[in-house]
């Protein structure tokens, strides 16, 4: 999902920052689980009008397609905010280091 994009840095501080597109991604993957079962439900009624299996399932391998780009979706967001939280991690520990904290001395 190379659309979504990673983190970004605030240009002055450095500090990173999440990324406004997750949302996006959030709300694409929402929709296209709703599409998976309005294919499933298609797939049942076809199923159920006609009898026609072979119709079922082709409509039903619709629904896993959309229901695998909902996962990869949320996998490739996953991935990205948990690079954010390391990067916010090692910003804030470079931080404390250049204050002259030290976490044992607490």
């Amino acid at each position: 999902m190379p659309g979504i994009g990673t983190h970004l840095i605030n240009p002055r501080t450095g500090r990173p920052q999440p990324n406004s597109l997750w949302t996006f991604g959030y709300i694409a993957s929402l929709a296209l689980c709703i599409l998976a079962l309005g294919f499933a439900a298609l797939a049942a009624f076809a199923f159920a009008m006609t009898g026609a299996l072979d119709l079922a399932l082709e409509v039903a391998g619709i629904g896993v397609l959309q229901a695998l780009m909902a996962y990869a979706c949320l996998a490739a967001i996953r991935r990205r905010q948990c690079r954010y939280r390391e990067a916010l991690a090692a910003y804030e520990a470079a931080l404390a280091k250049a204050a002259g904290w030290d976490e044992n001395e607490a």
